[in-house]
């Protein structure tokens, strides 16, 4: 994530450093520079994409000469010229639009946390469970302009997962997986919420599903071991220090994500 002191960090660990200098005095710095800083942050889904592309077997062995996939653009072009056209009349359209103005995660498409707010509030009002997912934690983590309100935040998420929201589910089974965002870390919570969004995978990203296989395979491996009285297994280790790499890595860590 890109942030206001102009640097590159994880998106959790700098999520994390907000939430622990809110709790510790109120003020925001940043971890590297020390001086006052906003909690704007900008992700800049080009470069994972192109590390992806680089990395990938498959395209080394073609002899891509480059990393520039004009198909890849044409066709994110499209989705988003039909993303558009469509929002106007479905609310999954609508809040589809709205995640991406909100998170700026989506090639060619601005980042406009008033814009995608507005578009998820619109998506709400139709019943959709996952504006109101969105919604709610823009509330719970004060969002842009929004309000930091994290008991109505964390009610809206409940209720929007409870509806049939992924990405609300997701979210809260990260949060008690983890134990950050002021959650306590609860793996028994975090099961039943990450398989409520593994029954309903819509508005999950590719990262996200990656992220979602990863943990259930953790809290499963756990689980089995637990019921069985055995200690646990090197493969539930390495996974744990896998999953787990990506909430504690420094938040001084160059770009990661």
């Amino acid at each position: 994530m890109l942030t206001e002191d102009g640097r590159f960090y994880h998106e959790t660990c700098i999520e994390t450093h907000f939430i622990k200098c809110i709790d510790s005095d109120g003020s925001i710095s940043s971890p590297v520079t020390k001086q006052p800083m906003g909690t704007q942050t900008i992700q800049p889904v080009t470069i994972p994409r192109y590390i992806e592309k680089l990395s990938s077997y498959e395209g080394l062995e073609r002899g891509s000469p480059d990393i520039d996939d004009s198909s890849q653009h044409g066709t994110n072009k499209e989705m988003i010229r039909v993303t558009k056209e469509k929002a106007s009349q479905s609310a999954q359209h609508m809040v589809l639009l709205g995640r991406w103005y909100l998170f700026g995660e989506k090639d060619g498409i601005d980042c406009d946390v008033k814009r995608g707010i507005e578009l998820c509030q619109a998506a709400d009002l139709l019943g959709d469970c996952n504006a109101k997912a969105l919604l709610g934690l823009c509330l719970y983590c004060g969002f842009g302009d929004v309000e930091k309100d994290r008991e109505e935040g964390f009610a809206q998420l409940v209720e929007a997962a409870i509806e049939g929201s992924a990405f609300a589910a997701y979210k809260l089974g990260c949060y008690y997986f983890s134990g950050t965002h002021g959650f306590k870390e609860e793996r028994k919570s975090a099961l039943k919420w990450l398989n409520r969004a593994d029954g309903n995978k819509h508005l999950l990203t590719c990262t996200e599903l990656n992220n979602l296989q990863k943990y259930l395979t953790l809290l499963a491996d756990v689980s089995s071991e637990s019921d069985h009285g055995t200690t646990t297994s090197q493969s539930t280790i390495d996974m744990r220090s896998e999953v787990d790499t990506v909430n504690s890595t420094a938040a001084t860590t160059s770009l990661t994500s």
